[in-house]
């Protein structure tokens, strides 16, 4: 019988969401809370903004480089499509069939193979963002452990049977590239190890196969909280109610862009700078605070709250909040 030696990223998920949704975020009563007036923010969004339109986003099958095992199992196809399926489900980016998109891959690829840190593609327009990569390394092995015994104080004697486990790994990275330049705008390293054992001698001719390809079932995850922090959209300010020393602002992002209850967002500002030196202006994301989103969400909009007062008077009308994807116990991870 086969025993899997590594907690499944996905319990742990579960585990997470359970604990979030159990009492332990905001929950408000809009009705307590009392409009108040909000000052806009010196840089407004434009119409294309509020438009609030999804990236669209291809994810092209990662090379599988020189590795035969990963070539039979092609395990490049199966990060692609974990990758689609997390992105689909977050609901944060239009995925777009690949299959649309075969001389971007093509020319991508060859953009990598030549070194060309940033190429101009000229085919036709499917996609704004597109995220491939590479898988570098695949390992497997088989360890066996000789049966032992152990006896206690008491003279009564336990005997463990011989075992082997096998294991199996990969490592890569992905990376998303800015399009039409193919310009690389971030890169995550990507990896992932499973093993099990069975009782008795190590085999010879255990299914490798199998084995490397559940690896790849599980590779996206581990960038998973990066590639939706990339993606994340942004729900701008459009109103402020307070209730004694706590505040919380509509904006809009909502059930339909993956806002959930208990979710930490960042909040932003656009700041104008001018180098006194040179005159050149820049335009910067400011960080303003954090917060959490409410119980109060609709398809299109949610309420967060801000509880630092200090905090919620530097928010102004036009600012905007991004999800803040986190993974580990107590924090909400879609």
């Amino acid at each position: 019988m086969k025993k899997y030696s590594k907690i499944g990223i996905t319990s742990l998920i579960t585990i997470t969401i359970i604990m979030s949704i159990s009492g332990c975020g905001p929950k408000v009563n809009i009705a307590e809370y009392k409009k108040v007036a909000i000052n806009k923010a010196a840089i407004m969004p434009s119409a294309n903004e509020l438009a609030h339109l999804k990236p669209k986003v291809v994810v092209l099958a990662l090379r599988n480089g020189s590795n035969d095992m990963l070539k039979k199992v092609d395990a490049g196809k199966t990060v692609a499509d974990t990758t689609e399926n997390m992105l689909v489900a977050a609901k944060i980016a239009e995925v777009v069939d690949r299959g649309a998109a075969q001389k971007l891959s093509e020319e991508l690829a060859l953009a990598e193979m030549k070194g060309e840190s940033e190429k101009i593609y000229h085919g036709p327009n499917v996609a704004d963002v597109a995220i491939s990569g590479s898988l570098n390394s695949a390992l497997v092995a088989a360890k066996y452990t000789e049966a032992s015994t152990f006896c206690d104080k008491k003279g009564k004697c336990y005997t463990t049977p011989a075992s082997c486990t096998y294991s199996g790994s990969i490592s890569g990275t992905l990376k998303i590239y800015e399009l039409p330049n193919i310009k690389i705008s971030d890169s995550f390293p990507i990896s992932n190890s499973k093993s099990f054992s069975e009782e008795g001698g190590c085999k010879s001719h255990y299914d490798k196969e199998g084995l490397i390809s559940d690896v790849a079932s599980g590779l996206s995850e581990s960038a998973k909280v990066s590639l939706l922090n990339f993606f994340s959209p942004k729900g701008y300010v459009t109103e402020r109610r307070e209730n004694g020393g706590k505040s919380i602002f509509l904006v809009q992002l909502g059930a339909l862009d993956g806002a959930a209850y208990n979710l930490k967002i960042k909040i932003y500002s656009m700041q104008t700078n001018t180098n006194p030196l040179t005159g050149n202006t820049t335009t910067e994301e400011i960080l303003v605070g954090e917060g959490k989103i409410s119980d109060q969400i609709t398809p299109n909009t949610s309420w967060i709250l801000i509880e630092d007062k200090a905090i919620a008077d530097r928010i102004q009308l036009g600012d905007y909040v991004k999800f803040n994807y986190q993974k580990g116990l107590g924090d909400l991870f879609i």
